[in-house]
C-alpha cells in the first residue's frame, strides 16, 4: 500500500511506505524524522534502516519490541495448519536477517534441513545464493529464537518466500 504515494525505491518516500506496510502506525509515521541511516521519534532513535538492492522493501532494525517482533507472526491456517510468517529484517551487522519470535513446533529441524548441502536438493541452490547461514540458535534444537542470516541480499528474500511457503507442510 502506499499511503504516501509512489515513490522510487530507496527514496524516503519509499521508507516512510515501508514502514506504514510493517505495521508503524500512520500517525507514528507522520511523527517520524529520517535521517541518513536512522529513523527518530522524538529525537530517540526509532529504528534502523538500510535498503539492498535485490529487496523490494527497506530492512529495519527496530528499537521497540512492539515493532521488533513483527518481524515472525503465527498463526492457524482454515486446515489447522500452524502457519508462520518470516519477514526480513537488518541484522546489527547491517545484513538481512531472519528471526524466530515465537516457538514454533519443528522449526529448528526445518531451518536446519534448508541449509543442507547435499547438491540435489532443491533448498541447496536457494540457501546458497541468498549466503544463508545460523547466526544464532543452532545449538538450541528446543529454543524459541533463531536467527538466520544472508550474505547475498539478492537471493534473501527467495529464501524467505520458501521457508514461508513450505514450513507448514514440514510436519505432516
Amino acid at each position: 500500500m502506499s499511503v504516501f504515494g509512489n515513490y522510487k525505491q530507496g527514496t524516503t518516500g519509499s521508507l516512510l511506505n515501508d514502514l506504514y506496510d510493517w505495521g508503524v502506525p500512520l500517525p507514528v509515521v507522520e511523527q517520524l524524522t529520517i535521517g541518513d541511516d536512522v529513523v527518530n521519534l522524538n529525537s530517540n532513535v526509532f529504528a534502523r534502516y538500510k535498503f539492498f538492492d535485490g529487496i523490494e522493501k527497506h530492512l529495519f532494525q527496530f528499537r521497540d519490541s512492539a515493532y521488533k517482533n513483527l518481524c515472525h507472526r503465527v498463526s492457524v491456517s482454515e486446515e489447522g495448519k500452524l502457519c508462520s510468517e518470516f519477514r526480513l529484517i537488518l541484522t546489527p551487522n547491517d545484513t538481512p536477517g531472519m528471526v524466530s519470535v515465537h516457538k514454533v513446533p519443528g522449526l529448528h529441524a526445518f531451518l536446519n534441513r534448508s541449509l543442507t548441502n547435499y547438491m540435489t536438493d532443491p533448498w541447496y541452490k536457494v540457501h546458497k545464493e541468498a549466503g544463508a547461514f545460523f547466526q544464532g540458535g543452532y545449538d538450541e534444537p528446543d529454543g524459541d529464537r533463531f536467527f538466520i542470516e544472508f550474505w547475498n541480499p539478492a537471493g534473501a528474500q527467495a529464501y524467505v518466500d520458501k521457508v514461508n511457503t513450505e514450513l507448514p507442510y514440514w510436519n505432516e
